[in-house]
């Protein structure tokens, strides 16, 4: 019981991660504003924000 508390905290604390995710697309990357209709246009847009990203 004790491992399987310590693994759902541990998954709890990306939580954070991945409510910031989607924001920082849309407020630092303006992702919403570019209104890409293709996936493949959608996914190269995605992967240049990553990139230009600070670590």
């Amino acid at each position: 019981m004790r491992g399987e508390t310590s693994a759902l905290y541990v998954w709890y604390t990306y939580r954070w991660l991945i409510e910031r995710y989607p924001y920082a697309l849309k407020s630092g990357c303006g992702i919403e504003k570019l209104q890409l209709e293709t996936a493949r246009r959608i996914n190269m847009a995605l992967a240049t924000c990553q990139a230009l990203q600070p670590c």
